[in-house]
């Protein structure tokens, strides 16, 4: 249960980081400093990135516990879909607003997760 709470915290970190990108104008009007703000769009992208990395490193994790479990399989493969995805835009989004998209797929990546972890309790 360890690694799958891991899993949820680094999936809301991630989420936390993309809604700073988001916010990131509105930030800067308020004087609020975020990862965003502080070290650039760039480097936020390279961190995400990383965060989806150490996401696939957890499904391999998962699946290399009992590959056959259904249950793991329902968890994993969606989760790998999502962070495919994710990959795919955080690497072709460069403007703050197009960051909304990515947003809600992490919320969808955190749903898939909760259910998961419903059917396995």
């Amino acid at each position: 249960i360890i690694t799958y709470s891991v899993f949820c915290f680094i999936i809301t970190l991630k989420r936390e980081i993309i809604k700073d990108v988001e916010d990131q104008n509105g930030d800067q009007k308020t004087g609020n400093y975020t990862i965003p703000i502080i070290l650039g769009l760039k480097f936020t992208k390279v961190l995400i990135s990383v965060l989806v990395i150490i996401e696939l490193i957890f499904m391999y994790l998962v699946l290399k516990q009992n590959f056959l479990d259904f249950k793991n399989l329902f968890f994993a493969f969606p989760q790998i879909i999502v962070l495919i995805m994710a990959s795919l835009f955080l690497y072709k989004y460069s403007e703050n607003k197009q960051f909304k998209k990515l947003s809600n797929l992490v919320k969808v990546q955190f749903l898939i997760a909760g259910i998961w972890l419903y059917i396995t309790l």
